[in-house]
């Protein structure tokens, strides 16, 4: 089995300043296009400054960069940037690289409709989670949320199962920078993170009774590739009067288990 190697994304909160490999530039500029993309509306340079901690000289040069470059377009009527056609080129690249997307698809379709439910694969993005892909149940209720949705890390059944399927020299950077990000509540997330890890070590999956947002239930299951490629995670979801607490532990666990195992096999 080949080793995986390190997760060398960029976290806030850690010096990079000693890694002479580490380009602070491109990370800064990668920085302004992830908080164009998550506040998904149109942003001046003081505005990205203000998100990014960088300053507003730095921002304005990569900004003009990303410009010239395509990947951000200037609107003149308000001086504010959006993200260009290449980002969006970028993410389909990405999409179509992933080959247990588009096996895991028809699985997750029939699982969906089974369960009345929403099925969704996430890979990790900052301290969140985004779905690469997505099947929902042809039933009248449905959540909504699409390819390109992104959920929190620490409170989604997804994200605590992405948690739980990394190896522990991963996990804890990671667990220290989201303590730093969600500074007074990490407590209270981290028992529940722990409370998760340890129900996908007995039972193969981690419940989510509202945690995430009231009255939805999910379960999610990591899928830790053989290949070396990153952890990823499923999740199956629904408002709790279509799954219900018993359901989830009882059907819906034991279910995404083994189209994962399934997966895993392929």
């Amino acid at each position: 089995m080949k080793k995986r190697s390190a997760d060398i994304t960029a976290l806030p909160g850690q010096d990079y300043s000693a890694d002479r490999q580490f380009i602070a530039s491109l990370h800064k500029g990668l920085g302004v296009l992830r908080n164009l993309a998550h506040v998904n509306r149109p942003l001046g340079n003081k505005e990205i400054s203000e998100l990014t901690g960088f300053p507003k000289a730095t921002v304005s040069r990569i900004t003009y960069t990303l410009a010239r470059l395509g990947y951000l377009r200037y609107l003149p009527d308000t001086g504010k940037y959006v993200l260009g056609l290449p980002v969006l080129g970028l993410g389909y690249a990405c999409l179509a690289g992933l080959n247990i997307a588009e096996a895991a698809k028809p699985l997750m379709q029939e699982l969906a409709d089974e369960a009345n439910a929403m099925v969704a694969l996430g890979s990790r993005d900052e301290f969140s989670m985004l779905y690469v892909a997505e099947r929902h149940s042809s039933g009248p209720v449905s959540l909504q949320l699409r390819a390109g949705s992104r959920i929190s890390m620490a409170r989604s059944s997804m994200g605590r199962a992405y948690l739980a399927g990394l190896p522990e020299r991963e996990r804890k950077p990671l667990f220290d920078a989201l303590a730093e990000h969600t500074g007074a509540r990490w407590p209270r997330y981290r028992d529940q993170i722990d409370t998760a890890i340890a129900e996908i070590a007995e039972h193969g999956f981690c419940c989510n009774f509202g945690d995430w947002y009231p009255e939805v239930n999910s379960v999610g299951v990591p899928y830790v590739p053989r290949d070396g490629s990153p952890v990823m995670a499923f999740n199956c979801g629904a408002p709790n009067f279509i799954i219900s607490r018993r359901k989830a532990r009882e059907e819906i666990g034991p279910r995404l288990v083994a189209m994962v195992a399934k997966l895993g096999r392929a």
